[in-house]
Protein backbone atom coordinates (compact mmCIF):
# COMPACT_ATOMS: atom_id res chain seq x y z
CA UNK A 1 0.00 0.00 0.00
CA UNK A 2 2.86 2.36 0.80
CA UNK A 3 4.59 1.73 -2.56
CA UNK A 4 2.22 4.11 -4.40
CA UNK A 5 3.23 7.06 -2.21
CA UNK A 6 5.91 9.64 -2.87
CA UNK A 7 9.38 8.65 -1.58
CA UNK A 8 9.34 10.89 1.50
CA UNK A 9 5.78 9.92 2.33
CA UNK A 10 6.70 6.29 1.87
CA UNK A 11 9.65 6.64 4.25
CA UNK A 12 7.43 8.42 6.80
CA UNK A 13 4.80 5.68 6.45
CA UNK A 14 7.38 2.92 6.91
CA UNK A 15 8.92 4.68 9.91
CA UNK A 16 5.59 5.13 11.70
CA UNK A 17 4.40 1.63 10.77
CA UNK A 18 7.55 -0.11 12.02
CA UNK A 19 7.45 -2.18 15.18
CA UNK A 20 10.56 -0.38 16.46
CA UNK A 21 8.80 2.99 16.32
CA UNK A 22 5.78 1.61 18.13
CA UNK A 23 7.94 0.11 20.88
CA UNK A 24 9.90 3.37 21.31
CA UNK A 25 6.68 5.40 21.57
CA UNK A 26 5.18 2.89 23.99
CA UNK A 27 8.29 3.11 26.21
CA UNK A 28 8.12 6.92 26.13
CA UNK A 29 4.46 6.88 27.15
CA UNK A 30 5.31 4.51 30.00
CA UNK A 31 8.18 6.71 31.20
CA UNK A 32 6.07 9.87 31.07
CA UNK A 33 3.20 8.14 32.89
CA UNK A 34 5.67 6.95 35.54
CA UNK A 35 6.95 10.52 35.91
CA UNK A 36 3.35 11.67 36.39
CA UNK A 37 2.97 9.27 39.31
CA UNK A 38 6.31 10.17 40.94
CA UNK A 39 6.16 13.96 40.52
CA UNK A 40 3.46 15.66 42.58
CA UNK A 41 0.60 16.69 40.32
CA UNK A 42 -1.68 19.68 40.34
CA UNK A 43 -4.43 20.14 41.47
CA UNK A 44 -4.54 16.97 43.59
CA UNK A 45 -1.54 18.22 45.57
CA UNK A 46 -1.94 21.18 47.86
CA UNK A 47 0.12 24.21 46.69
CA UNK A 48 1.81 24.46 50.09
CA UNK A 49 2.86 20.83 49.83
CA UNK A 50 4.35 21.47 46.39
CA UNK A 51 6.33 24.40 47.73
CA UNK A 52 7.62 22.28 50.59
CA UNK A 53 8.57 19.42 48.27
CA UNK A 54 10.36 21.44 45.57
CA UNK A 55 12.47 24.56 45.55
CA UNK A 56 10.96 27.63 43.80
CA UNK A 57 13.34 27.27 40.83
CA UNK A 58 12.62 23.55 40.38
CA UNK A 59 8.87 24.12 40.73
CA UNK A 60 8.91 26.81 38.04
CA UNK A 61 10.86 24.45 35.78
CA UNK A 62 8.42 21.58 36.40
CA UNK A 63 5.42 23.86 35.80
CA UNK A 64 6.95 25.25 32.61
CA UNK A 65 7.46 21.76 31.18
CA UNK A 66 4.01 20.63 32.24
CA UNK A 67 5.44 17.92 34.52
CA UNK A 68 3.16 18.96 37.38
CA UNK A 69 0.14 18.31 35.15
CA UNK A 70 1.48 15.57 32.89
CA UNK A 71 -1.75 13.92 31.84
CA UNK A 72 -3.28 17.19 30.62
CA UNK A 73 -0.25 18.60 28.82
CA UNK A 74 -0.31 19.13 25.06
CA UNK A 75 2.85 17.07 24.47
CA UNK A 76 1.40 14.06 26.33
CA UNK A 77 -1.69 14.19 24.10
CA UNK A 78 0.61 14.44 21.04
CA UNK A 79 2.62 11.43 22.25
CA UNK A 80 -0.57 9.39 22.65
CA UNK A 81 -1.73 10.47 19.18
CA UNK A 82 1.60 9.41 17.59
CA UNK A 83 1.43 6.03 19.32
CA UNK A 84 -2.15 5.57 18.14
CA UNK A 85 -1.15 6.50 14.58
CA UNK A 86 1.76 4.04 14.70
CA UNK A 87 -0.55 1.23 15.82
CA UNK A 88 -3.07 2.04 13.06
CA UNK A 89 -0.42 2.16 10.31
CA UNK A 90 1.28 -1.02 11.54
CA UNK A 91 -2.08 -2.79 11.52
CA UNK A 92 -2.89 -1.58 8.01
CA UNK A 93 0.56 -2.64 6.80
CA UNK A 94 0.30 -6.20 8.13
CA UNK A 95 -3.43 -6.91 7.99
CA UNK A 96 -3.66 -8.07 4.33
CA UNK A 97 -1.21 -10.94 4.89
CA UNK A 98 -2.91 -11.99 8.11
CA UNK A 99 -6.34 -11.84 6.48
CA UNK A 100 -5.11 -13.84 3.47
CA UNK A 101 -3.88 -16.57 5.79
CA UNK A 102 -7.16 -16.46 7.74
CA UNK A 103 -9.46 -16.45 4.71
CA UNK A 104 -7.46 -18.79 2.44
CA UNK A 105 -5.09 -20.96 4.48
CA UNK A 106 -2.63 -23.34 2.81
CA UNK A 107 -4.44 -26.66 2.82
CA UNK A 108 -1.67 -28.82 1.39
CA UNK A 109 2.12 -28.53 1.46
CA UNK A 110 3.90 -27.81 -1.79
CA UNK A 111 6.80 -30.06 -2.83
CA UNK A 112 9.40 -27.36 -2.15
CA UNK A 113 7.94 -26.88 1.34
CA UNK A 114 8.38 -30.55 2.15
CA UNK A 115 11.88 -30.54 0.68
CA UNK A 116 13.19 -27.86 3.06
CA UNK A 117 11.62 -29.19 6.26
CA UNK A 118 14.42 -29.59 8.84
CA UNK A 119 12.66 -32.48 10.58
CA UNK A 120 10.87 -35.06 8.48
CA UNK A 121 10.38 -38.79 8.48
CA UNK A 122 8.88 -41.03 5.82
CA UNK A 123 6.81 -44.03 6.86
CA UNK A 124 6.07 -46.58 4.14
CA UNK A 125 2.51 -47.94 4.23
CA UNK A 126 0.97 -50.81 2.34
CA UNK A 127 -2.61 -49.54 2.36
CA UNK A 128 -2.83 -45.74 1.91
CA UNK A 129 -6.59 -45.63 2.53
CA UNK A 130 -6.24 -47.45 5.82
CA UNK A 131 -3.37 -45.15 6.84
CA UNK A 132 -5.44 -42.07 6.05
CA UNK A 133 -8.35 -43.32 8.18
CA UNK A 134 -6.01 -44.02 11.10
CA UNK A 135 -4.52 -40.56 10.82
CA UNK A 136 -7.99 -39.00 10.69
CA UNK A 137 -9.04 -40.88 13.83
CA UNK A 138 -5.92 -39.75 15.65
CA UNK A 139 -6.56 -36.11 14.70
CA UNK A 140 -10.19 -36.31 15.82
CA UNK A 141 -9.12 -37.67 19.20
CA UNK A 142 -6.95 -34.56 19.57
CA UNK A 143 -9.92 -32.27 18.84
CA UNK A 144 -9.25 -31.53 15.18
CA UNK A 145 -11.62 -31.85 12.21
CA UNK A 146 -9.47 -33.29 9.41
CA UNK A 147 -10.35 -33.01 5.75
CA UNK A 148 -8.82 -34.60 2.70
CA UNK A 149 -7.28 -32.36 0.05
CA UNK A 150 -6.44 -33.69 -3.41
CA UNK A 151 -3.01 -32.97 -4.85
CA UNK A 152 -1.84 -32.05 -8.31
CA UNK A 153 -0.93 -35.64 -9.16
CA UNK A 154 -3.54 -38.33 -9.54
CA UNK A 155 -4.07 -40.24 -6.31
CA UNK A 156 -2.13 -37.72 -4.21
CA UNK A 157 -4.07 -36.88 -1.02
CA UNK A 158 -3.15 -34.63 1.93
CA UNK A 159 -4.79 -34.36 5.32
CA UNK A 160 -5.54 -30.84 6.53
CA UNK A 161 -6.59 -29.99 10.09
CA UNK A 162 -6.42 -26.79 12.09
CA UNK A 163 -7.78 -25.25 15.26
CA UNK A 164 -8.16 -21.66 16.49
CA UNK A 165 -7.42 -20.10 13.14
CA UNK A 166 -8.82 -16.79 14.44
CA UNK A 167 -5.76 -16.52 16.70
CA UNK A 168 -4.04 -14.97 13.68
CA UNK A 169 -6.28 -11.94 14.22
CA UNK A 170 -5.72 -11.75 17.99
CA UNK A 171 -3.04 -9.11 17.56
CA UNK A 172 -5.58 -6.77 15.98
CA UNK A 173 -7.95 -7.26 18.92
CA UNK A 174 -5.07 -6.19 21.17
CA UNK A 175 -4.38 -3.21 18.89
CA UNK A 176 -8.04 -2.20 19.05
CA UNK A 177 -8.08 -2.37 22.84
CA UNK A 178 -4.90 -0.27 23.00
CA UNK A 179 -6.45 2.30 20.67
CA UNK A 180 -9.52 2.55 22.91
CA UNK A 181 -7.30 3.15 25.95
CA UNK A 182 -5.20 5.72 24.10
CA UNK A 183 -8.31 7.45 22.75
CA UNK A 184 -9.61 7.77 26.29
CA UNK A 185 -6.29 9.28 27.35
CA UNK A 186 -6.35 11.77 24.46
CA UNK A 187 -9.95 12.82 25.17
CA UNK A 188 -9.13 13.25 28.85
CA UNK A 189 -5.96 15.20 28.07
CA UNK A 190 -7.62 17.59 25.60
CA UNK A 191 -11.17 17.99 26.93
CA UNK A 192 -10.95 16.60 30.44
CA UNK A 193 -10.07 18.62 33.51
CA UNK A 194 -9.11 18.02 37.11
CA UNK A 195 -9.94 20.12 40.10
CA UNK A 196 -9.89 20.10 43.85
CA UNK A 197 -12.84 20.23 46.20
CA UNK A 198 -12.32 20.62 49.93
CA UNK A 199 -15.45 19.80 51.93
CA UNK A 200 -16.02 19.51 55.65
CA UNK A 201 -18.90 17.73 57.32
CA UNK A 202 -22.21 19.39 56.43
CA UNK A 203 -20.63 21.60 53.79
CA UNK A 204 -21.71 21.60 50.15
CA UNK A 205 -20.32 23.04 46.94
CA UNK A 206 -21.31 23.42 43.30
CA UNK A 207 -17.93 24.57 41.91
CA UNK A 208 -14.56 22.90 41.41
CA UNK A 209 -11.29 24.77 41.83
CA UNK A 210 -8.95 24.06 38.90
CA UNK A 211 -5.17 23.94 38.93
CA UNK A 212 -4.87 27.48 37.52
CA UNK A 213 -6.93 28.92 40.37
CA UNK A 214 -10.11 29.37 38.34
CA UNK A 215 -13.41 27.74 39.27
CA UNK A 216 -15.62 25.56 37.10
CA UNK A 217 -19.32 25.10 37.93
CA UNK A 218 -20.77 21.62 38.28
CA UNK A 219 -24.23 20.66 36.97
CA UNK A 220 -25.16 19.55 40.49
CA UNK A 221 -24.30 20.20 44.14
CA UNK A 222 -22.09 17.93 46.21
CA UNK A 223 -22.52 17.66 49.98
CA UNK A 224 -20.32 15.97 52.55
CA UNK A 225 -22.25 14.17 55.29
CA UNK A 226 -19.20 12.80 57.06
CA UNK A 227 -15.51 11.98 56.81
CA UNK A 228 -13.08 9.94 58.82
CA UNK A 229 -9.86 8.02 59.06
CA UNK A 230 -9.25 4.40 60.02
CA UNK A 231 -5.90 3.51 61.55
CA UNK A 232 -3.81 0.38 61.97
CA UNK A 233 -2.96 -0.93 65.44
CA UNK A 234 0.23 1.14 65.49
CA UNK A 235 -1.68 4.34 64.76
CA UNK A 236 -0.67 4.80 61.11
CA UNK A 237 -3.47 5.71 58.67
CA UNK A 238 -5.19 2.73 57.05
CA UNK A 239 -8.11 4.24 55.17
CA UNK A 240 -9.71 7.63 54.52
CA UNK A 241 -13.40 7.86 53.68
CA UNK A 242 -16.03 10.49 52.97
CA UNK A 243 -19.79 10.20 52.71
CA UNK A 244 -20.93 12.26 49.71
CA UNK A 245 -24.42 13.17 48.57
CA UNK A 246 -25.31 14.49 45.10
CA UNK A 247 -28.07 17.08 45.06
CA UNK A 248 -29.86 18.18 41.91
CA UNK A 249 -32.70 20.68 41.87
CA UNK A 250 -32.76 20.53 45.66
CA UNK A 251 -33.26 16.76 45.93
CA UNK A 252 -30.92 13.88 46.58
CA UNK A 253 -30.10 11.85 43.46
CA UNK A 254 -27.04 9.83 44.53
CA UNK A 255 -25.14 8.89 47.65
CA UNK A 256 -21.88 7.01 48.22
CA UNK A 257 -19.07 6.54 50.72
CA UNK A 258 -15.87 7.08 48.75
CA UNK A 259 -12.32 5.99 49.57
CA UNK A 260 -8.94 6.44 47.92
CA UNK A 261 -9.52 3.93 45.09
CA UNK A 262 -13.31 3.85 45.19
CA UNK A 263 -14.67 7.10 43.64
CA UNK A 264 -18.14 8.51 43.21
CA UNK A 265 -19.04 8.75 39.52
CA UNK A 266 -21.92 10.99 38.49
CA UNK A 267 -22.63 13.26 35.54
CA UNK A 268 -19.30 12.45 33.83
CA UNK A 269 -17.30 13.49 36.92
CA UNK A 270 -15.28 11.26 39.23
CA UNK A 271 -14.70 12.28 42.84
CA UNK A 272 -11.73 10.57 44.47
CA UNK A 273 -10.67 10.70 48.10
CA UNK A 274 -7.39 12.57 47.59
CA UNK A 275 -6.46 13.42 51.16
CA UNK A 276 -7.79 13.90 54.63
CA UNK A 277 -6.74 16.40 57.25
CA UNK A 278 -7.62 19.05 59.75
CA UNK A 279 -9.49 22.20 58.78
CA UNK A 280 -8.75 24.22 61.90
CA UNK A 281 -12.45 24.22 62.79
CA UNK A 282 -13.97 22.47 65.77
CA UNK A 283 -17.33 20.80 66.23
CA UNK A 284 -17.28 21.07 69.99
CA UNK A 285 -15.09 21.61 73.05
CA UNK A 286 -15.52 19.67 76.27
CA UNK A 287 -14.86 21.67 79.46
CA UNK A 288 -14.67 20.67 83.10
CA UNK A 289 -15.64 23.60 85.39
CA UNK A 290 -14.63 23.25 89.07
CA UNK A 291 -16.03 25.79 91.59
CA UNK A 292 -13.33 27.64 93.53
CA UNK A 293 -15.31 27.58 96.78
CA UNK A 294 -15.95 23.87 96.56
CA UNK A 295 -18.69 21.86 94.99
CA UNK A 296 -19.11 19.26 92.31
CA UNK A 297 -17.30 19.74 88.97
CA UNK A 298 -19.56 20.38 85.99
CA UNK A 299 -18.87 18.95 82.53
CA UNK A 300 -19.88 21.09 79.57
CA UNK A 301 -19.84 20.56 75.82
CA UNK A 302 -19.56 23.86 73.97
CA UNK A 303 -20.41 24.10 70.30
CA UNK A 304 -19.70 27.20 68.19
CA UNK A 305 -22.59 29.64 68.46
CA UNK A 306 -24.45 27.64 71.13
CA UNK A 307 -24.26 28.97 74.72
CA UNK A 308 -24.06 26.84 77.83
CA UNK A 309 -24.92 27.69 81.43
CA UNK A 310 -22.96 26.90 84.58
CA UNK A 311 -24.59 25.91 87.85
CA UNK A 312 -24.21 29.44 89.22
CA UNK A 313 -26.07 30.93 86.21
CA UNK A 314 -23.03 32.10 84.26
CA UNK A 315 -23.50 31.81 80.47
CA UNK A 316 -20.57 30.59 78.38
CA UNK A 317 -20.07 30.91 74.66
CA UNK A 318 -17.23 29.60 72.49
CA UNK A 319 -15.95 32.60 70.57
CA UNK A 320 -12.81 31.25 68.91
CA UNK A 321 -10.79 28.06 68.54
CA UNK A 322 -7.07 28.18 67.70
CA UNK A 323 -5.65 24.70 66.91
CA UNK A 324 -1.92 25.43 67.22
CA UNK A 325 -1.48 28.79 68.93
CA UNK A 326 1.48 31.08 69.39
CA UNK A 327 1.69 34.64 70.67
CA UNK A 328 3.10 37.58 68.71
CA UNK A 329 2.65 41.25 69.54
CA UNK A 330 0.23 40.24 72.28
CA UNK A 331 -2.03 38.55 69.71
CA UNK A 332 -2.96 34.87 69.29
CA UNK A 333 -2.11 33.20 65.96
CA UNK A 334 -1.96 29.60 64.73
CA UNK A 335 0.97 27.78 63.19
CA UNK A 336 -1.05 25.01 61.54
CA UNK A 337 -4.47 23.43 61.34
CA UNK A 338 -3.38 20.48 63.49
CA UNK A 339 -4.54 20.60 67.15
CA UNK A 340 -0.99 20.45 68.49
CA UNK A 341 -1.31 23.36 70.90
CA UNK A 342 -5.01 24.30 71.11
CA UNK A 343 -6.49 27.40 72.71
CA UNK A 344 -10.06 28.65 73.03
CA UNK A 345 -11.56 32.05 73.69
CA UNK A 346 -14.67 32.06 75.89
CA UNK A 347 -17.14 34.85 76.56
CA UNK A 348 -18.76 34.88 80.02
CA UNK A 349 -21.95 36.66 80.99
CA UNK A 350 -23.13 36.74 84.61
CA UNK A 351 -24.76 39.09 87.09
CA UNK A 352 -21.36 40.65 87.70
CA UNK A 353 -20.99 41.63 84.03
CA UNK A 354 -19.41 40.30 80.84
CA UNK A 355 -15.82 39.25 80.23
CA UNK A 356 -13.65 37.14 77.93
CA UNK A 357 -11.23 34.40 78.88
CA UNK A 358 -8.48 32.53 77.01
CA UNK A 359 -7.91 28.90 77.98
CA UNK A 360 -4.76 27.10 76.81
CA UNK A 361 -4.99 23.32 76.82
CA UNK A 362 -1.26 22.76 77.34
CA UNK A 363 -0.92 25.57 79.89
CA UNK A 364 -3.79 25.18 82.40
CA UNK A 365 -2.06 27.51 84.92
CA UNK A 366 -2.79 30.55 82.72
Amino acid sequence: MASSLHPWRQRLWQSLASVRTGIILLILVGLVAAAGTVILQRPATDPDQLQRAYSPQLLRWLDGLGLTNVFHSWWFALLLALLSLSIVLASIERFPAAWHYFARPYRRPEPHFRAVLPLKYEIPVRDSERALRAAEQALRRMGFKPERVSGDEEGEVSLYAERNRFARLAAYVVHLSLLLVLLGGIVDSVWGYRGYLNLTRGQQASQIELSDGSKRPMPFTLRCDGAGQENYADGTPKRWWSKLVVLKDGREVARKEIAVNDPLVYGGLRFFQANYGMTGEVAGVKLLATPRRGGSPQSLLLSPGEPATLADGTNLRLERFVPDFYVRDNQIYTRSEEPNNPAILLSLASAAGQSKLWIFSNYPEY
